[in-house]
């Protein structure tokens, strides 16, 4: 399985990051922090677009900012999630649809955060040499508070070269998908309106954070300067 996945990070990595003109960026196994226990969540591969230094220079200055981000990088918009399982069974499956679906739950508590809760967001499992793709939104029929993951978009046996090359393509698609995303928020931000009506919901977001802060053991290991690099990262 982990020759699959390291097959699964190289293709997540060329669809998001490695093409032209590509505005996201790829990381291994990353941490997420959710609304309840168990508190944190790791995804085997996620993508992410940088949140611009103007709005999130305006975001630092609320209580609570951390509510605006899914880990300890202040200014990352996290934009796919995959996770990975060892074999295709059963219990497997579901254990891996269950991890996709708590770390999409951190994501779209993020963009309900910023002030975009009606967009969706993509995630996969992987498990044994089966690649599933799934798409996750907020449903407010059911409550003010509930996410919701669609049954699979599609599912391909990455040992078939057809497959393969098909999910390729897909992941391609969701990754114009969620570029283009990031740059009709980042439009609407730059508004007065839009900038207006983000502001409220970002302040209320902020009186109720959905998540907590630094775990104790992470917040007294942290000196000025490893603060300073949470709150500006590297891009």
């Amino acid at each position: 399985m982990m020759g699959y996945l390291h097959g699964v990070h190289g293709m997540i990595e060329l669809a998001f990051e490695s093409r032209a003109n590509a505005t996201q960026y790829c990381h291994a196994r990353r941490d997420l922090y959710l609304p309840a226990f168990p508190w944190k969540i790791t995804a085997d591969v996620i993508t992410y677009a940088g949140v611009p230094c103007d709005w999130a220079d305006s975001l630092f200055g609320y209580p609570n900012y951390y509510t605006f981000s899914t880990d300890e990088h202040f200014r990352m918009l996290v934009t796919f999630v995959c996770m990975a399982d060892s074999v295709s069974n059963f219990d497997d499956v579901m254990h891996a649809r269950r991890r996709l679906a708590l770390a999409l739950c951190s994501a779209q508590h993020q963009r309900r955060a910023l002030g975009f809760p009606d967009r969706s967001v993509f995630g996969a499992t992987l498990v044994g040499t089966k690649l599933s793709i799934f798409e996750a939104e907020w449903d407010a029929r059911i409550g003010p508070n509930y996410v919701i993951m669609h049954p699979p978009i599609g599912t391909f046996t990455l040992s078939n070269f057809l497959d393969f090359i098909f999910c390729y393509i897909i992941l391609c698609k969701i990754a114009n998908v969620t570029a283009q995303l990031v740059d009709d928020v980042y439009a609407k931000w730059k508004t007065e309106a839009g900038r207006k009506e983000m502001e409220e919901k970002s302040e209320a977001a902020s009186r109720t954070p959905w998540r907590r802060s630094l775990c104790p053991e992470r917040r007294r290991q942290l000196c000025g300067r490893e603060v300073n690099r949470l709150i500006n990262p590297p891009f």
